[in-house]
């Protein structure tokens, strides 16, 4: 840019967010910056390549590739196999120490400059609204304009229809310009516009409603197939239940013969052990023999211990049999009774 130290930076790249500002700069073909007037230009990127993603080749797309598997554009090996995020970086192409998709691989470089030529030697095959910026080292030196590609017959076009306006509006002063012969393919036309964005919007809308109603469709058989676990698992579970209740059931039964056999047999075994005592005390007093005595007045006492002891006990079986079979007929009626109720609502 003229007015820097040393001259040496003659062009600054400036990117603008809107594109109105954009337009009008373009236009007026100047810039106005501290007092200044700068001239400016359209920047225009170096055009890109189409390479392959899955061999990393320029040329075709990946549908169209005959490679079989997916190359890292690092390491050149399979993509598929492993995390390709710190392998060695070596082109597969020329064994290079770059990426296979880098220009500094002269397949890619060679591809680039040969594509590059052709559009220079047939432009028409161009997009008339497209240009393309060449790089420095495939322009031709000689001519002028050479660092943008573009159609020519657009140009060629443009000026010839712009002069026959030109040439009729001067020679009917009276009437108006003739308008372009591509006005009526190249003008929008509002109520096509309106038809298309209409279309397009009951065409989303019935995309929608279908996704809709297939995304609904699912979740209820999801719905139903839980249902139907929920209910499988509800019929175990009270399967479970009344197996329990009845095992339960069997058990009580079988232990409440014990409990009544001991209930039996302890007064049984105190009465015996009170006429033991009873025939002790009697012998014991009928005689005056200390030695024969004492031992009896002895055994005296042991029974009467025992007696006492087994009364204990009898009294304890007692309580507690009566205490458990009260708390097993409340629980055993709360079980029936949740058994009950899980029946009835599984149905």
């Amino acid at each position: 840019m003229r007015g820097t130290i040393g001259a040496k930076n003659w062009h600054i790249r400036i990117e603008l967010s809107e594109h109105n500002e954009y337009i009008n700069i373009l236009n007026t073909g100047i810039i106005a910056f501290e007092g200044q007037l700068i001239e400016v230009s359209e920047f225009l990127a170096p055009p890109r390549l189409l390479i392959c993603s899955r061999c990393n080749t320029p040329g075709h797309l990946k549908k169209e590739c005959k490679n079989n598997v997916d190359l890292c554009r690092r390491c050149g090996l399979n993509r598929n196999e492993g995390e390709h995020k710190e392998c060695i970086i070596k082109c597969h192409h020329c064994n290079g120490n770059h990426e296979a998709t880098s220009y500094q691989c002269p397949l890619i470089n060679d591809f680039r400059k040969e594509l590059i030529l052709k559009l220079k030697s047939r432009p028409d095959l161009l997009p008339q609204n497209v240009q393309l910026f060449i790089p420095t080292q495939y322009r031709s030196h000689g001519e002028k304009e050479n660092r943008i590609l573009f159609n020519n017959n657009k140009i060629e076009g443009n000026v010839r229809m712009t002069q026959q306006q030109q040439y009729t509006y001067h020679q009917h002063t009276n009437e108006w310009p003739l308008l372009s012969n591509n006005s009526d393919s190249t003008a929008p036309n509002k109520w096509l516009a309106r038809d298309l964005n209409r279309n397009n919007i009951w065409r989303d809308m019935t995309k929608s409603q279908e996704i809709f109603d297939s995304l609904k469709k699912e979740f209820n058989k999801q719905e139903i197939d839980i249902a139907k676990r929920y209910q499988e698992h509800k019929l175990k579970l009270g399967s479970i239940l009344s197996v329990m209740s009845v095992q339960i059931q069997q058990q009580n039964e079988n232990l409440k013969p014990v409990f009544t056999t001991i209930s039996e047999l302890i007064p049984i075994v105190t009465l015996s052990l009170g006429i033991c005592q009873q025939l002790a005390t009697t012998i014991a007093s009928s005689t005056n023999d200390r030695q024969v005595k004492l031992p009896l007045e002895t055994t005296t006492s042991q029974i009467q211990t025992l007696i006492n002891f087994l009364n204990e006990q009898h009294q304890l079986i007692s309580s507690k049999h009566s205490k458990f079979v009260e708390n097993f007929e409340k629980n055993n009626q709360l079980l029936q009774h949740g058994i009950e109720l899980f029946t009835s609502a599984s149905e």
